[in-house]
C-alpha cells in the first residue's frame, strides 16, 4: 500500500472521531484514495451498531473510545471490503495504532479481537442474512433486541415508532422492519434528465419507478457530475421526486377547478431541488402550465439562496418560470410575509431524516425519542405559523424525509385537532422495501385543505 492510502486511514480516523463527523478535504489525493475514504467513513457509520455488537461479543469490557474506533475502522474493512487483503488490513491497523501511541499490548489485543471476529465471518454473515430475509418478508423477527439494534443501527423503540398510517396499526411491526431492512441496502445515485435530453443520448438508466416516473440512475459519480455540469441532468432522490409529483398534481387540480393563477409558497426550500423538480414535472406534462404559476421559495439560510441563484435559477429562467427566492424565518419573525394568500403552502419541515439512512447513516447515532418529540413540536408550530397564508380551499402540505409516527402521523393529527377548518385530505408514506421501490428513501406527505368560515 502507498503512503497516501495510509494517510486515508488516518483521515478516516480523524473524521469519525470529530464532533460532527466532518469529512476531510481530500482534493490532493488520488480518485481511488478519495473513494476509499468515503467508502470506509460511510460504511463504518452505516454498520456502527453491528460492528459494536461483534466487538462486544469478543471482549469482556468494551475498549476505550480511541481503540474502539480503530477496531471499527479495520473490522469494517475485514468484513465488507474483500478486495483489500487480510494481511494489508492488519499491517495498516498496526501502523495507525503506532501513530496513535497504542502500547504493544494494546496493539496485540486489537489484533486478537479482529482475528477472532474474522475467523467467524462466514457464520456471522449467514446469521445476518437470515435475519434480514425475515425482515424483508415483512415478518416480525424473533431475534433478541440487542441483535435487532445491531443490524438496524437504530434503537429498538425508535424502529417500532415507524408507521404506515393510523388505519393500519396491525401491520406496524412487519412493515417497519421491512422498511428498515431496505434502508440498510447501499444507496444508488438517482436524479432526472432535463427536458429535451434523450435517454439514449446519455449514460443513464430509467428506474421505472412507480413513485417517480422521471427518475434515472447514474452509473457512477463521475457521470452524474458531468451531466449536471453540462445542464443535462439534476440530482434528486426518488422520495423527493415523489413529493414533487404530488405537488404538481395539486397544482393541476387547482387549475382544473378554474383558478387562472396558482400561487405557491414553498417553505424550507433549501438549495431549490424540489422547486426545480416540481417545475420540471409540470413542464414535462404541459409547458403552458408554467405560465399560470407564481412561485416563492423561502429558507432561513442565506447560503442556500446562493446555491439556488448559481445553479437552479438558470433552467427556471429558460422555462420562463415566475419565481423568487427569499430569506425568512416564519417561527421568529413578528411581521407578516408579503406574498399574499397562496393556493399551496408547502412546508419541507425539519425532521430526523431517518428515511435517508442509506445515504446518511450517521443520522442513526444521533436519534433519540426526546429529539423526535422536539422535532414534532417544531413541525406543529411551523404549520400553525403559516396556516394564515393559505387561500380558502387551498392546500397546506407537510413533507418529511422520515418514517417515525411521532413526526408523521402524530404531527398531522395534532395540527388537525387544533384547527377545525383544516381537513386532512391525504396522508401518504413512501415505503422502501416494496418490489418496485426497494431503492427509494422513506418519505411522508400530509396534505390539509383549508375551509375558512
Amino acid at each position: 500500500m502507498t503512503i497516501k492510502e495510509f494517510n486515508v486511514r488516518r483521515a478516516v480516523f480523524d473524521t469519525l472521531t470529530s464532533e460532527n463527523f466532518e469529512k476531510k478535504d481530500l482534493s490532493a489525493y488520488k480518485e481511488e484514495d478519495r473513494s476509499l475514504y468515503n467508502e470506509i467513513v460511510t460504511g463504518v457509520l452505516r454498520e456502527l451498531r453491528f460492528l459494536d455488537y461483534l466487538v462486544s461479543g469478543s471482549v469482556k469490557k468494551m475498549p476505550r473510545p480511541k481503540m474502539l474506533w480503530v477496531l471499527r475502522i479495520f473490522l469494517y474493512q475485514l468484513l465488507f471490503l474483500d478486495r483489500i487483503p487480510k494481511h494489508a488490513v492488519f499491517s495498516e491497523m498496526k501502523k495507525l495504532a503506532t501513530v496513535l501511541k497504542f502500547s504493544p499490548m494494546e496493539i496485540k489485543f486489537s489484533h486478537g479481537v479482529l482475528e477472532n471476529i474474522f475467523r467467524a465471518k462466514e457464520k456471522i454473515f449467514q446469521k445476518r442474512q437470515d435475519f434480514l430475509s425475515i425482515c424483508e418478508m415483512g415478518k416480525e423477527p424473533g431475534a433478541d433486541i440487542k441483535y435487532r439494534e445491531a443490524v438496524f443501527n437504530l434503537p429498538h423503540d425508535v424502529i417500532l415508532k415507524v408507521l404506515e398510517s393510523a388505519e393500519k396499526l396491525d401491520k406496524l411491526p412487519g412493515r417497519a422492519w421491512m422498511a428498515m431492512a431496505a434502508l440498510k441496502k447501499e444507496s444508488i445515485l438517482v436524479g432526472w434528465l432535463l427536458p429535451n435530453v434523450r435517454m439514449d443520448s446519455v449514460d443513464v438508466a430509467s428506474l421505472e419507478s412507480s413513485a417517480a416516473p422521471f427518475a434515472v440512475a447514474f452509473p457512477n459519480g463521475q457521470t452524474m457530475r458531468s451531466l449536471v455540469a453540462e445542464e443535462k441532468a439534476w440530482i434528486q432522490g426518488e422520495g423527493s421526486q415523489w413529493a414533487c409529483e404530488a405537488i404538481s398534481r395539486f397544482i393541476k387540480k387547482r387549475i382544473q377547478s378554474g383558478v387562472q393563477e396558482i400561487k405557491v409558497l414553498e417553505i424550507g426550500a433549501g438549495k431549490g431541488g424540489k422547486t426545480l423538480g416540481t417545475f420540471m414535472s409540470l413542464y414535462q406534462t404541459d409547458p403552458e402550465i408554467l405560465k399560470k404559476i407564481k412561485w416563492c421559495a423561502v429558507d432561513v439560510d442565506p447560503k442556500q439562496q446562493d446555491f439556488f441563484d448559481d445553479s437552479v435559477s438558470a433552467p427556471l429562467k429558460k422555462w420562463n418560470a415566475d419565481f423568487e427566492y427569499r430569506i425568512w424565518d416564519f417561527l421568529r419573525s413578528k411581521e407578516d410575509f408579503d406574498f399574499g394568500d397562496a393556493d399551496i403552502v408547502w412546508i419541507d419541515a425539519p425532521c430526523s431524516g431517518l428515511g435517508t439512512l442509506s445515504k446518511h447513516p450517521e443520522i442513526a447515532g444521533k436519534v433519540t425519542a426526546k429529539a423526535l418529540e422536539e422535532l414534532a413540536e417544531k413541525q406543529v408550530k411551523l404549520l400553525n405559523s403559516v396556516k394564515k397564508y393559505v387561500k380558502n380551499k387551498g392546500y397546506l402540505v407537510l413533507s418529511l424525509c422520515t418514517l417515525t409516527s411521532t413526526e408523521c402521523v402524530d404531527t398531522v393529527h395534532r395540527f388537525s385537532s387544533q384547527n377545525e377548518n383544516y381537513e386532512l385530505v391525504a396522508q401518504k408514506i413512501l415505503w422502501p422495501g416494496t418490489q418496485e421501490l426497494e431503492t427509494t428513501d422513506g418519505f411522508f406527505l400530509g396534505v390539509f385543505q383549508n375551509f375558512k368560515a
